[in-house]
């Protein structure tokens, strides 16, 4: 199975930012199992009662919903209307990608990360090649880059303080 395709990213700062911006599409690929799965983060809908801007859908491409993100908590809460049970390799996969934001710890060279060339913020196509390789359009990261930026800090200074309770 080697079909991945996609921009890889190594550092797991850069990987943390392109999941948090609400509207990507990423592939995790596992060097020990050789499965990979590709991933769609969305918004949630203003009109859900439970809205929260810091709140993303989570899907495995190419339409099975699983649950959601908490993005300010660092946070997956398995769906019951998913399809897939909250053990099987695919909310696994998803749920250690999360674990991996908590640790003061490289990203580990046995998963493999790649976005899929879209935007995380807009979800549209990137096209020139700077772009390509931070995972945010140039419209996007002129309104929402220092504001991601600031977002990333205030989350790695939330995980931190959270690790020196623990």
């Amino acid at each position: 199975m080697n079909t991945v395709k996609g921009i890889k990213l190594t550092d797991k700062d850069e990987i943390q930012l392109y999941v948090s911006g609400g509207k990507g599409r990423f592939r995790l690929k596992s060097l020990k199992s050789e499965k990979e799965f590709t991933y769609k983060i969305s918004p949630m809908s203003k009109r859900n009662i439970r809205y929260d801007e810091y709140t993303f859908y989570v899907s495995l491409l190419p339409n099975d919903f699983l649950g959601v993100f908490k993005l300010e908590e660092n946070k997956y809460i398995h769906s019951k209307k998913s399809t897939k049970i909250y053990d099987s390799p695919e909310v696994k996969g998803f749920r250690w990608l999360l674990d991996q934001f908590e640790k003061n710890t490289e990203f580990p060279t046995e998963m493999e990360f790649y976005h899929m060339g879209v935007c995380s913020c807009c979800g549209k196509t990137l096209t020139t090649p700077e772009s390509i390789q931070m995972g945010i359009g140039p419209v996007c990261f002129k309104r929402y880059g220092s504001i991601r930026l600031k977002k990333l800090l205030y989350l790695k200074k939330k995980i931190e303080r959270k690790m020196k309770k623990a």
